[in-house]
């Protein structure tokens, strides 16, 4: 249970910090939703958050507005 649990933690944390490095974007994963939620206060291009995500190790399965 204890080494799940620090997954989970790893996985929000790395996908969090890898969002959050794009100027203007403020992101937090919620893993009871299975997302994360992206704000921004400019256009950003799906694949500058998709390669993101990459980037922490993890694949992004859809992108809705």
């Amino acid at each position: 249970y204890t080494v799940l649990m620090n997954a989970l933690r790893a996985f929000v944390d790395s996908v969090t910090e890898s969002l959050n490095q794009i100027e203007g974007v403020r992101a937090r994963v919620n893993l009871s939703k299975g997302c994360a939620e992206v704000f921004y206060d400019r256009e950003i291009q799906e694949d500058v958050l998709r390669r993101a995500v990459e980037k922490a190790g993890f694949s992004v399965v859809s992108i809705h507005a």
